[in-house]
């Protein structure tokens, strides 16, 4: 957390908002902040949801209410294209979230390109100062990577994939509906999972799409999130994930050839070998 934030209008704002004490206010953002450096470094904040934002911050109350106030108080933005993106990440990240965009060839969700790049080039971003004058470009930012590192900044991100555009309607025919349903929420509400995407989720629901049984997928989420209590920490959540669907979408389907019912009310296709395996 830059120098100064604590005692920001907008810090005793937020605190007003949610009722908070100041090492909380200061805690919260840190968590978002440093979660955000990792996992959206070009300040979307908004592809995950109001509850799972809510989690990442430990925040127990009501999600709704937190982004209200983190809106408010001009922390996060409101964004056609991100639905939330984080207010001024693009001059504010860490360098490490900066110098991730700028290797991958990537913007910020402003629109902005990476500080790293711009150096590079030799273009000055001409950013304003708080008094609304042109700022000039810092010709060595030596000194602000030694604060950085004397003040604990968040560690350098993993290299991450690039999220996929939301499933059209017929690749998403599987789950019946766009973007995030029940099953998913199922899975999200496990502290185990919360690093789990919409997207991982969808690519491995859709490798499973063509099984020989009709899949209901709240109960596999159920299922699975019981699973996760035993696993403990999971690094990957998407192979992990992959994993499990796979081992109970074996078993339903040696339960059907075997006349098994599997859970209760299962929809079952009619299963024919030959179809199967190719033979007809």
């Amino acid at each position: 957390m830059k120098r100064g934030t604590p005692e920001h209008p907008k810090m005793i704002m937020l605190m007003s908002l949610l009722n908070l004490p100041k090492y909380s206010a200061v805690g919260l953002l840190e968590m978002l902040w440093q979660f955000a450096a990792r996992y959206c470094p070009a300040g979307d904040i908004g592809k995950y949801s109001n509850d799972a934002i809510c989690k990442v911050v430990g925040w127990e109350a009501d999600a709704d209410a937190l982004i209200e106030a983190l809106t408010q108080s001009l922390f996060l933005d409101k964004s056609e294209s991100h639905r939330l993106i984080i207010h001024d990440w693009s001059e504010h990240s860490d360098n490490s979230a900066d110098r991730y965009l700028a290797d991958h060839q990537l913007v910020y969700a402003d629109g902005k390109t990476p500080r790293a790049q711009s150096r590079a080039a030799g273009v000055p971003r001409q950013a304003k100062s708080r008094h609304g004058k042109p700022r000039r470009a810092k010709s060595s930012h030596g000194a602000e990577c030694q604060a950085m590192a004397r003040n604990g900044s968040a560690p350098i991100p993993i290299p991450i994939p690039i999220p996929i555009p939301t499933p059209t309607e017929e690749e998403c025919a599987l789950q019946g509906r766009l973007g995030p349903d029940e099953a998913h929420r199922i899975l999200k509400e496990r502290p185990e999972l919360h690093n789990l995407t919409w997207e991982q989720d969808y690519l491995v629901r859709r490798d499973f799409g063509c099984s020989p049984v009709e899949i209901d997928w709240n109960a596999v989420a159920r299922e699975v999130s019981d699973l996760a209590i035993l696993a403990g920490s999971i690094q990957q959540p998407g192979s992990w994930l992959r994993a499990q669907y796979g081992k109970i979408c074996r078993r339903l389907i040696e339960a059907q050839k075997n006349g098994g019912e599997g859970w209760d009310g299962l929809k079952k296709r009619v299963y024919r070998p030959e179809v199967a395996n190719g033979t007809d």
